[in-house]
C-alpha cells in the first residue's frame, strides 16, 4: 500500500470524518492562538466547504477567531458586553463543578479567568463531560440576575469534542484494514506520515498512547526537542494533564487538604510530567514517600 491507496482507503471508510491535515498544517492557525490540535482541526473542518482557497479558509478562521476566542488581555472587553446586556458566543475549555452546600452548579470560563459563573441544567444534561475534567466548545453567555448580584450563565453549548466513541462504526470500519494499515490510520489521527517512518520508528511512535488506554501505566520517554513527546500529551485527549515544569507541592498533586480539592492525579486519567529535570517538589520527601506507594497500588 502507498500513500495514494491508505487515503483512498480512509475516504471511502470515513467519509465526512475525515479532516485534511496537511491543509490544518499549511493554514498554521496555531501560530495566532494557543489552542489544542483538535480546536483546529473543528475549525478547519467546519470553514473548508466548497472550493474555496486556502487564503479565504484562513480569513475566516481567524476572523470566527477574533470574534469568539478571546485572549486574556480581551477579557474586560468581553465582560463589558455582557455588562451592556448582550449574549455572547465564546470558544473555551468549559468545566463545571456542583457545590452541594448551596445547591449551585459552578462553571469555569478559563478565557474570562471567572470560576463562579453558572450552567442552566438542561445544557449540563447534554453535556456532561463538562464535569469530568472540561470540555472545549461553543458556548453562549449571558449576564443574569441572582438575587442582588448578576452572574454569568452559559444558555447553549455545542461541544467541539465528541463525548462519546461510536464503537459499532469503528469495530466495522476496523474491519476493512489489516492490522499494519490500522496502525497506518492511527498514525495519520496523531499527526504523523506513516510512510516517513520504519515499522519499528512507527511501533514506537504508538507506544506514545500506551499510557491513555492502559491502567496503572507509568512510562517514562527520552527523546530530544522538537520530536513530539508534549504534543501527544496535551493535544490528543482532554483527559491527559501535562505538567510542563515549575513547582508542584502535596496539594497539588494529590489532595488539597483545605478546600478538599483532588489534585491532578485523582482528577485526570494521565499525568504527564514534561521537563522532569527542571521539577522542583515542594516537601520533596513527602511527595515521593505518597509517589511511590501511589505507583505501586495504582
Amino acid at each position: 500500500m502507498n500513500k495514494e491507496q491508505l487515503d483512498y482507503k480512509i475516504r471511502e471508510t470515513f467519509s465526512e470524518l475525515i479532516i485534511d491535515k496537511a491543509l490544518v498544517r499549511q493554514l498554521k492557525i496555531r501560530d495566532n492562538r494557543s489552542i489544542p490540535s483538535f480546536v483546529e482541526e473543528w475549525m478547519v473542518s467546519r470553514f473548508q466547504t466548497g472550493n474555496k482557497s486556502e487564503a479565504e479558509v484562513h480569513k475566516e478562521i481567524t476572523d470566527f477567531m477574533s470574534k469568539h476566542l478571546p485572549s486574556k488581555t480581551e477579557k474586560d472587553k468581553i465582560k463589558r458586553r455582557l455588562q451592556l446586556g448582550e449574549s455572547v458566543v465564546l470558544l473555551d475549555r468549559f468545566e463545571v463543578r456542583i457545590d452541594l452546600a448551596n445547591n449551585r452548579q459552578l462553571l469555569t470560563i478559563p478565557c474570562l479567568d471567572e470560576r463562579n459563573a453558572t450552567i442552566t441544567h438542561e445544557v449540563l444534561d447534554t453535556n456532561e463531560s463538562m464535569l469530568e475534567g472540561g470540555q472545549w466548545g461553543a458556548g453562549r453567555l449571558s449576564l443574569r440576575d441572582e438575587g442582588k448580584k448578576k452572574i454569568i450563565e452559559l444558555s447553549e453549548f455545542h461541544p467541539m469534542q465528541s463525548g462519546k466513541v461510536n464503537l459499532t462504526h469503528l469495530i466495522k470500519a476496523r474491519e476493512q484494514f489489516t492490522t499494519r494499515e490500522w496502525i497506518y490510520l492511527l498514525l495519520r489521527t496523531m499527526g504523523y506520515e506513516p510512510f516517513a517512518y520504519t515499522e519499528k520508528q512507527q511501533n514506537h511512535l504508538l507506544l506514545r498512547l500506551l499510557p491513555m488506554i492502559q491502567n496503572n501505566l507509568n512510562m517514562m520517554e527520552l527523546a530530544p526537542k522538537g520530536t513530539g513527546k508534549s504534543f501527544i500529551f496535551s493535544n490528543l485527549s482532554r483527559h491527559v494533564w501535562l505538567n510542563s515544569g515549575g513547582a508542584l507541592s502535596n496539594a497539588q498533586l494529590f489532595k488539597n487538604l483545605t478546600t478538599k480539592e483532588i489534585g491532578l492525579l485523582g482528577k485526570h486519567d494521565v499525568l504527564v510530567l514534561d521537563e522532569g529535570q527542571s521539577i522542583s517538589f515542594k516537601g520533596a520527601d513527602d511527595i515521593h514517600a505518597k509517589f511511590k506507594d501511589y505507583l505501586e497500588s495504582g
